[in-house]
């Protein structure tokens, strides 16, 4: 009985793929996708594909994003690429919500594809997805992996109750146990796909295992070594001191500087290193001196130009001008896609170079672009509605304001990034993420897909942007004033005035 079930199965599954699963083109990826979900009808399906060497946290720019709309439960979707192997990242949008096709997991995850494959998607009532066609033992193992997810609750549940217990050493201990116990499922798993997939595919995969599972660990360790908890402070460092001693220094090899995961790890194991080598009392951030020059000795090559590029992208895990950072990091680039990625996204953010043109509606429709502000020291801040980060820059901001709200050299900008103006206006009739005064600016239509958003790589809110009045970035990242309450704005602003 059980034979004929699964006969009768099989039959069912290729009797859906038939009508619709179309052929490989060589140029090219072709998705086909079916949902059980009729429900699904008239969504988004959205594939990102990100660009070989590109960190994750940068996909806002440089990603392609392909869609298409879901018609009686199927799609096809062709992906015109460049490259032979690459990542690319699945959701689907229903009007102004996204949802990401992640297994669970609390950000995008990324599969692996190939030029010239074709692959079929059956999306199950359960999330799960049958993929079929080329390539789909490799994704199907990918998936596996994902669904593994981070920690589970229970493991989480009883690493909280020793750690309230103010048990700081057992916490850490039985956290590294968890991670383990994790990293050695999805290790098995891979294992079951070793001989169906190229060496270099399976290394990659086991790179981002490592590269998630790492992360987790190195960035509990840096939040706990900055504690104002003095007692949980040295405990995390002294954990963090040990485990560095029992690990050498990242993998440098092609496929490790292309994982999507492995690199950001990486930067994190240079940060918590140097933490641990500071007075047991500073609750300083690294450096950017600090963080280049352990980037430099220790890394060569493409690894060293993609942790160069996450230390422009990972902004709040340093502090100083950035400025010199960027100028001597363009002198040891070595020439690669991520050298192109590097001078392109510090380019953006350079000081003197040349602020995005943008034209934008303000509440009443009329259009505004920085030519007509040109002559004034801009300050915008990006927010959208539902942002808790962003009720608290009004009230940061104050001193800035008060400062200069009377000063006809100055203007500042209030713009938001939601997608549909609905949204912009229930934000603006709250009045609790606006400056007073400010002229409000709204990106709808495009929200965080407009190009003045990716061409400053904001991709978390709420943001600052200073102008000067040439119409040049002054500052694309200024410090965040709910640390300083506006101190190191004002020190911008006054520079230019």
């Amino acid at each position: 009985m059980n034979i004929i079930k699964i006969i009768f199965i099989s039959f069912l599954i290729t009797m859906i793929w038939l009508p619709f699963n179309g052929n490989a083109m060589p140029d090219s990826v072709v998705l086909v996708g079916k949902f059980l979900d009729k429900t699904k009808d008239g969504g988004v399906f959205e594939c990102k594909v990100l660009t070989p060497g590109a960190p994750l946290e940068g996909q806002n720019m440089f990603t392609q994003t392909y869609n298409t709309t879901i018609v009686n439960g199927q799609f096809r979707l062709i992906l015109p690429v460049d490259f032979d192997w690459f990542d690319a990242t699945f959701s689907l949008l229903a009007g102004d919500e996204k949802t990401l096709i992640n297994q669970g997991n609390p950000l995008e995850v990324t599969y692996i594809l190939h030029k010239g494959e074709l692959i079929n998607m059956l999306f199950r009532d359960d999330g799960w997805i049958d993929f079929s066609g080329t390539g789909a033992t490799r994704l199907s193992c990918q998936q596996n992996i994902y669904s593994l997810g981070r920690l589970p609750a229970g493991a989480n549940a009883a690493y909280n109750q020793i750690y309230n217990s103010a048990k700081y050493s057992e916490a850490f201990n039985t956290y590294e146990k968890f991670l383990q116990i994790q990293l050695d499922m999805k290790r098995n798993i891979l294992k079951v796909y070793q001989d169906s997939m190229p060496s270099f595919i399976y290394d990659r995969i086991w790179l981002d295992i490592l590269g998630q599972s790492d992360w987790s660990w190195f960035y509990s360790l840096y939040i706990h070594g900055l504690s104002k908890d003095r007692a949980m402070r040295y405990v995390s460092r002294e954990f963090a001191k040990q485990l560095l001693s029992e690990m050498p220094h990242a993998d440098t090899t092609i496929q490790a500087s292309n994982s999507a995961y492995y690199a950001n790890s990486v930067l994190l194991r240079e940060v918590v290193e140097i933490t641990c080598g500071r007075n047991i009392d500073s609750l300083s951030k690294v450096t950017y001196p600090e963080i280049f020059n352990a980037i430099n000795k220790h890394y060569k090559g493409k690894m060293r130009n993609k942790l160069l590029t996450l230390s422009l992208i990972n902004k709040p895990y340093f502090k100083g001008d950035i400025s010199d950072f960027i100028s001597k990091s363009k002198e040891i680039l070595s020439n690669d896609e991520n050298k192109n990625i590097f001078i392109q996204l510090s380019t953006s953010i350079s000081k003197g170079s040349l602020a995005f043109p943008f034209k934008l509606p303000d509440e009443k429709g009329n259009i505004v672009s920085l030519s007509d502000l040109r002559g004034k020291i801009i300050i915008a801040d990006f927010w959208f509605n539902g942002c808790l980060g962003c009720t608290q820059i009004p009230a940061a901001m104050k001193r800035v304001y008060e400062k200069y709200a009377l000063n006809k050299n100055v203007v500042f900008l209030s713009v938001n990034v939601d997608k549909q103006k609905k949204w912009w206006d229930l934000g603006l009739k709250k009045g609790i993420y606006t400056i007073p005064g400010a002229l409000h600016l709204s990106l709808f239509g495009q929200g965080t897909d407009h190009p003045l958003v990716k061409y400053y790589n904001y991709d978390s809110f709420p943001q600052l942007l200073i102008i000067n009045k040439k119409g040049e970035t002054a500052s694309a990242y200024p410090t965040d004033p709910r640390i300083d309450h506006g101190v190191g704005m004002i020190k911008i602003i006054e520079s230019l005035l």
